[in-house]
């Protein structure tokens, strides 16, 4: 009833007004926005590389080819404690459109299909709220991955 009684008082608005905002677009957050939530987060919001990106040349312009950190990551792949060391990290690459798995061709093309944009490795309550708070207020999409580690 509640609920119902709140969406019932929302103005009427396009369905525009409530989609979320999305990379490369006007409503999506400014470089100077994403660096004031940084500094609210004690410098804790990192930019998303795919745990993958080690096998390829380069992601998004960026020279990411680790032979080594490759071959450690394809051999343990199936197993949880590869994934453990990445926030971002899906166990089944379906998940992730698999846009950047691990590969034998680092020419290959690694992108960030369903992988977030920015995480933050909150360390308190304080942290969150300020994610939250900024997801809310910037209209982006916010994804909680908890480690419990």
């Amino acid at each position: 009833m509640w609920s119902f009684l709140l969406l019932s008082l929302l103005p009427a608005a396009s369905s525009a007004a409530f989609c979320k905002a999305f990379p490369n677009t006007y409503s999506w957050p400014s470089a100077s926005k994403w660096s004031e939530l940084n500094s609210a987060v004690h410098g804790r919001l990192e930019a998303v590389v795919p745990p993958a990106a080690v096998c390829y040349e380069t992601f998004n312009g960026v020279n990411t080819s680790d032979a080594a950190k490759c071959q450690a990551y394809r051999d343990g792949y199936s197993q949880y404690d590869a994934h453990l060391g990445s926030p971002v990290s899906i166990y089944w690459e379906f998940w992730t459109n698999r846009t950047c798995v691990p590969t034998k061709d680092p020419t290959g093309k690694c992108t960030r299909g369903a992988y977030p944009n920015y995480v933050i490795k909150a360390e308190s309550v304080t942290d969150v709220q300020a994610g939250v708070d900024f997801a809310r207020t910037n209209n982006v999409r916010l994804w909680v991955s908890l480690d419990t580690r």
